[in-house]
């Protein structure tokens, strides 16, 4: 078998490419092609999940609260009022006003209401989506 070696000098750093397939970089620190694959793939896979997670934010976001009140209507409402609170403090006053989610799309609204000890508790769910 033939060993040889060719090395490389690109803006001061020394690459040695050898048959292999092995490259020796930054400080003697070593990089197969499996590796540098994987991280290639690695950060691809990274940029496409921030980026899609991203859009997602954008677009729609799902809040959760509880509430206790002394009807299951009432905690329905409050539990709602602090999902908006979630989303802005600046759509309150105009839910407390209105009733509605100002430049929002309210959806997917769950409760689930319990008897608590002469009060009525719900755990509130609902997905918000911009306009």
């Amino acid at each position: 078998m033939i060993n040889f070696r060719l090395r490389l000098t690109v803006a001061g750093t020394a690459h040695s490419l050898r048959p292999d397939g092995e490259k020796n970089l930054f400080f003697g620190w070593r990089m197969g092609r499996m590796n540098s694959k994987l991280l290639i793939g690695a950060a691809i896979a990274a940029a496409m999940t921030l980026g899609a997670g991203a859009a997602n934010a954008a677009s729609c976001t799902t809040k959760a609260a509880v509430a206790t009140s002394s009807s299951a209507e009432s905690a329905r409402w409050f539990a709602l009022e602090t999902m908006v609170q979630h989303v802005s403090w600046g759509l309150w006053p105009g839910f407390v006003a209105t009733g509605n989610v100002e430049g929002y799309r309210v959806m997917n609204k769950r409760y689930n209401c319990r008897p608590d000890g002469g009060m009525v508790t719900c755990h509130g769910r609902a997905t918000f989506c911009r306009k």
